[in-house]
């Protein structure tokens, strides 16, 4: 641009700015005066008209009915002339005088042995009836765990569940270590074995 259309620029500059400034404002004017009137109005709320309801009389509630009289249970009476019932003895344990425990298994107890075919009880010997249990009309069964060896002795046994305080255990104990076994075999062998057997304390028969 040459340096006198710059001037003429210039010049005339600050006119065309009212021009734009002229028609931006009209055009301004237009907008607000097209846009529509907006009818704007409190709100109100419409409250329709009361109803009265009539409340109904109290109800009369019925009074409870009468208790029933539960009927009489008839109560068996005692007749004098009925003869005194018999007395029992006395059966009961005397904790105090009771045998002493019998004495603990070896340390480490008793081995395991493979068979295939158990031993077979022989000879058995039958324990003998404690007096004190005797007196006490005790009865019940002690098991024991026993250990035979090849010819079939018993050589060891020890108590694996006792009754009334251990009060069987020690002739259970002496009775089952003079029993003879047929000894267990393993392969047509003859081998160790371990069994449990019961042995029964019982008043009827002895």
């Amino acid at each position: 641009m040459s340096a006198k259309a710059n001037m003429e620029f210039k010049l005339k500059y600050r006119k065309y700015l009212d021009i734009a400034l002229v028609i931006s404002l009209s055009l301004h004017l237009a907008a607000f005066a097209l846009i529509p009137q907006l009818d704007i109005t409190a709100f109100k709320t419409e409250i329709d008209e009361l109803e009265v309801i009539e409340i109904p009389p109290e109800i009369d509630i019925p009074p409870p009915p009468k208790e029933i009289s539960r009927p009489k249970i008839p109560v068996e009476t005692v007749d004098e002339d009925v003869e005194e019932e018999e007395e029992f003895e006395d059966t009961s344990l005397d904790v105090d005088n009771l045998p002493d425990a019998p004495p603990p298994p070896p340390p480490g107890g008793s081995g395991f042995f493979v068979f295939d075919k158990p031993p077979s009880l022989r000879n058995a010997v039958t324990p003998e009836y404690p007096s004190l249990a005797r007196s006490a009309e005790i009865e019940g069964t002690v098991r024991v765990k026993i250990d035979v060896d090849e010819r079939g002795r018993v050589i060891n046994a020890v108590v694996v569940q006792s009754v009334a305080q251990g009060i069987f255990d020690k002739a259970a104990l002496d009775a089952v270590r003079q029993w003879i076994f047929e000894p267990a075999e393993q392969s047509g062998n003859k081998v160790k074995s371990t069994v449990v057997v019961g042995v029964q304390f019982s008043l009827t028969g002895s």
